[in-house]
């Protein structure tokens, strides 16, 4: 992993490692202000992993059916909680949202 990190070039995808490695960061972050804010994350924290986001670049794929499924299946248990991850995914987890509410199935 330290020779693909020290020759990686901008806009080049994360090998597997690395992806596996943020998302350990990014659930972590998450976890950690859920303590922070007194909450239990083992039983308040839900990552949605939509496919959307799992592309290992700054660009995301087009939300498609899968996305719209897994948020239909989550919100009709009752959302609870959602990490939207980086910044840059949250309009794309508004669309989701929105497409979802639209989408009765």
């Amino acid at each position: 992993m330290a020779e693909f990190l020290k020759s990686k070039q901008p806009g080049q995808v994360d090998s597997d490692e690395v992806q596996q490695i943020k998302g350990l960061i990014r659930r972590g972050e998450a976890k950690s202000a859920l303590r922070y804010a007194g909450l239990d994350p083992d039983t308040r924290a839900h990552f949605l992993d939509l496919p959307f986001y799992e592309t290992g670049r700054v660009r995301k794929k087009p939300l498609g059916d899968e996305d719209i499924r897994i948020m239909m299946e989550l919100l009709n248990r009752i959302l609870v909680s959602l990490d939207c991850g980086p910044a840059v995914s949250n309009e794309t987890i508004r669309k989701v949202l929105k497409k979802a509410n639209s989408n009765p199935g």
